[in-house]
């Protein structure tokens, strides 16, 4: 009994970091079986670690080092230890030891990481503001798509499939960035635009929500908003997001979607509260989606 009580509190804490760290990803990831979600949100919740890397150090070596630290802890569960060294120590040894998540998966999520940290630290313009999600969505596809009952690993998509999550990530980076800005003019999100959106209209981070950039503004989120259309209609396009088990990703983009439907309002204001959406309206939406599982591009 003790033993199904502890795992029952590391599966509700991990629960609660993928809640506090992405609802919608959370709520998208409920329509997994209780095995693949527990994995999925163990991708979910190394990821959000990883990320807020950049906000605990002063400098990008002290970011390397703390990455490296992540690898050593792959490593020490790998060959049979870390168990305690981490709240995600658990998880991440069910994962890895039950051959949930292939070891070079995780890998390269880190190694996802560090190229994106370097990119931000040089102030390159095409730095993502969500580092490593885009290794995330891979990772986790892999881990959705693979058949535990085959007793194999988990296995990367088909090149076509990884292009469509590829786009997927783009789109669901688009959105992010969209709504941040909503999160930002109520004071409780760090504004997470990408340089190269900003530089392109002329914009600095500073000084956004001034009269003299208010077109600017418009102009880019109008433009943010057609190129995500653009890239979840190419993934709503990919018959692996249709597969029953590809839910918690497929279904992303019915919540882009409701995004998108609100973005397309005449009077739309990227600084509204009004793009905050109530987990209950995002619930429905993905009831609506439940009624009509082969329409994934309904709404764009």
């Amino acid at each position: 009994m003790v033993g199904a009580e502890l795992e029952a509190r590391q599966i509700a804490e991990l629960t609660q970091r993928v809640r506090q760290g992405d609802r919608d990803r959370f709520l998208t990831g409920l329509f997994a079986s209780p095995e693949k979600r527990r994995t999925l949100f163990t991708i979910y919740a190394l990821e959000f670690e990883l990320a807020r890397i950049p906000d605990l150090v002063s400098e990008p070596m002290l970011g390397e080092i703390r990455l490296q630290w992540w690898r050593e802890l792959i490593d020490a569960i790998a060959s049979g230890h870390g168990q305690n060294m981490h709240p995600l120590s658990a998880p991440l040894i069910q994962a890895i030891t039950g051959q949930h998540i292939p070891r070079a998966g995780l890998d390269s999520l880190i190694d996802g990481f560090s190229a994106d940290f370097a990119a931000a630290a040089e102030g390159q313009a095409d730095a993502p503001p969500f580092p490593g999600l885009s290794a995330a969505f891979d990772l986790a596809a892999t881990a959705l798509a693979g058949d535990r009952a085959s007793g194999e690993l988990p296995v990367p998509p088909a090149v076509s499939a990884r292009s469509a999550i590829g786009a997927l990530s783009e789109g669901y980076q688009l959105i992010l960035q969209i709504l941040s800005l909503g999160d930002y003019a109520s004071g409780s999100q760090i504004l997470r635009i990408a340089p190269s959106w900003l530089a392109a209209y002329g914009l600095r981070r500073t000084g956004l929500r001034t009269a003299e950039n208010h077109d600017a503004v418009m102009r880019m989120t109008e433009e943010m908003a057609v190129t995500a259309r653009e890239r979840l209609h190419c993934a709503a396009g990919e018959p692996l997001f249709l597969e029953q088990q590809m839910r918690p990703l497929g279904w992303l983009i019915s919540l882009c979607a409701g995004y998108l439907r609100l973005l397309s309002r005449a009077k739309f204001d990227p600084f509204d509260k009004s793009m905050q959406v109530p987990v209950y309206r995002r619930q429905i939406w993905l009831m609506r989606q439940l009624l009509r599982p082969r329409k994934l591009a309904h709404g764009l």
